[in-house]
């Protein structure tokens, strides 16, 4: 209980300067979308052999100035993948997964470019068909956790006056615990664009 008073009580004082500055809501989000391509290694390699995918993502930065702490931010992540099957015996095999993260922005000066580091941690919901005849094979609807970590590299594209466009890539390796002890990676990238209302560099 007293953790939560205490984590309750920080996330008020990070909020003041939001209701102090209402301008500031819009300048501390931005939303995007992403194309995603992943391949397997490890256990999971014995069901697909690529994955394709499309995404959406929220970002927030913390609502602070002139600290540390402004530069740390908090995402959201939705998105839906394709996972190519390389066994006969199934039919398809598709992949919905929401996370969030934790990400600290290191902007590369002036230039529009920024890196940052981020992991993540959610839910991936698997739907996974057999082939027609092949009763024996587990098939349904399974439910894994997601562990993510990934290193976003953003450009601002520069000529916008109220409004801010960034396209970004991200190396991701995604790691999926199984109840048997199995581990399932996927490594790949992702690509997309951020936008917000206004100008955050």
């Amino acid at each position: 209980m007293k953790r939560l008073r205490i984590f309750i009580f920080l996330a008020a004082l990070c909020a003041c300067p939001l209701w102090a500055h209402p301008d500031n809501l819009l300048k501390q989000f931005k939303i995007g979308g992403y194309i995603s391509n992943q391949y397997p290694a490890g256990d999971i390699a014995s069901y697909t052999d690529f994955a394709l995918g499309l995404g959406a993502n929220v970002r927030f930065m913390l609502p602070v100035e002139n600290t540390l702490l402004s530069r740390l931010g908090f995402s959201v992540h939705a998105g839906w993948q394709y996972l190519n099957p390389c066994d006969s015996n199934i039919s398809s095999f598709s992949t919905l997964r929401f996370t969030g993260g934790v990400f600290y922005d290191f902007p590369i000066g002036s230039s529009g470019f920024s890196i940052q580091p981020e992991i993540g941690y959610g839910v991936a919901t698997h739907f996974l068909q057999a082939a027609s005849g092949f009763s024996s094979y587990p098939e349904g609807v399974f439910c894994d956790q997601v562990i993510e970590f990934s290193v976003l590299a953003s450009y601002s594209i520069p000529g916008i006056k109220h409004d801010s466009v960034e396209i970004f890539a991200a190396p991701v390796w995604s790691l999926m615990p199984e109840q048997d002890s199995r581990i399932f990676h996927l490594f790949g990238f992702r690509a997309g664009f951020l936008y917000s209302f206004q100008k955050t560099r």
